[in-house]
């Protein structure tokens, strides 16, 4: 089989056809056309150009003359089971990408099996330019070298020793999901946490219920689970909260609503509350957390978006401000800290409590 011949085409062909200068082409090009005052129209003429002739960059040749490789590292660590691109992680991933596509950056995905430990090979993708950036998931690589001088970007996470990092606000959206049941009539509102072995998982949930409660006018109720682990898969997670949540529910007597830690924890609420005789949402309105598997629960779930690929998206956002000099000082400084807020998303599992509709049924 004869395989076509390609033309090499050069810089200078599409400066030819655009009409400009090789290193107005260039420009443009790179992504910089905008930063250099370059017109939109003398950009849409080169970009016609390229298309044209099917131009495709030397990615070697541009990586020289940039100084840069405009790729940005993304550094998650697989599951037990060696999922890499699920769930939670898949969807900050998702955000990362989407904001490299529309800044014109690749995305180097860069595994580990071992959580806070660096492999040689990882080590070498650090220092020999392969990447701009990194954004690094939470659980992952908190031994970084600070020397390394890479612009580094955590997220999900706090606990980034003094690197810039994005996390979730959650209180915006358990403010909403108070109002939203106070509205519906709702008087006692209960929060279900996962307790590990120092105690409840994000602590500063459980505050923002009782404040968000109280100022909605609500009687705030507390249970807790034990916590699943995340390295067990979702249908084992669902069952053991499922089993702990039976033995929960009847010390929440008087609550007409329930919000829990995270949506795997209320699909197993609603499956516990079926077991107990209890219909959903007739006789308890069920609230979530993440919006993961909330659309796909029965019935689907009113729940708090975590808005992950926000969270993914302003990462990389911060990195490349770092790694192009837009903002100024150490890349790894002092903590530069960027809060997303959470987002309330109504769906199926709140509705009035019995008593109310029984009133409404009267009128």
């Amino acid at each position: 089989m004869l395989w076509p011949v390609r033309i090499s085409l050069t810089l200078k062909d599409v400066a030819a056809r655009a009409g400009v200068s090789r290193s107005t082409a260039g420009h443009v090009l790179n992504g910089r056309g905008r930063e250099l005052g370059i017109s939109a129209e003398c950009e849409r003429r080169v970009r016609e150009a390229a298309r044209a002739l099917n131009y495709q960059r030397n990615h070697s040749a541009r990586t020289l003359a940039l100084g840069r490789s405009n790729t940005v590292g993304l550094a998650m660590r697989s599951d037990a089971q060696g999922s890499l691109l699920e769930g939670f992680w898949a969807s900050i991933a998702v955000g990362v990408e989407q904001a490299a596509r529309r800044r014109n950056y690749d995305l180097l995905l860069i595994n580990t099996f071992q959580a806070g430990k660096i492999d040689e090979r990882f080590l070498e993708c650090l220092q020999s330019g392969r990447i701009d950036a990194l954004v690094v998931t939470a659980g992952f690589l908190y031994a970084i070298p600070p020397e390394m001088g890479l612009p580094i970007v955590f997220v999900g996470s706090m606990s980034s020793r003094g690197f810039p990092h994005v996390v979730l606000d959650p209180a915006p959206g358990i403010e909403a999901a108070m109002q939203h049941l106070a509205s519906l009539g709702h008087r006692e509102a209960a929060w279900i946490d996962a307790m590990a072995d120092k105690g409840p998982l994000l602590p500063e949930r459980r505050a923002a219920f009782e404040q968000a409660a109280a100022a909605a006018g609500l009687r705030p109720r507390f249970g807790s689970v034990p916590h699943a682990d995340i390295s067990w898969r979702v249908e084992a997670r669902i069952e053991a909260y499922r089993q702990s949540i039976r033995n929960v529910l009847p010390g929440l007597k008087g609550a007409t609503a329930v919000l829990c830690y995270n949506d795997l924890m209320a699909v197993a609420l609603c499956a516990a509350a079926r077991d107990l005789g209890m219909r959903i949402p007739d006789d308890l309105s069920v609230v979530g957390f993440d919006d993961l598997y909330a659309a796909q629960a029965t019935p689907a779930l009113t729940t708090i978006s975590h808005e992950l690929r926000e969270m993914g998206g302003r990462a990389l956002e911060m990195a490349l401000e770092l790694a192009e000099g837009r903002r100024g000082g150490s890349s790894n400084g002092a903590a530069w800290v960027e809060q997303v807020p959470a987002r309330l998303i109504i769906r199926q599992s709140t509705v009035p409590p019995r008593k109310n509709k029984a009133k409404a049924r009267k009128k």
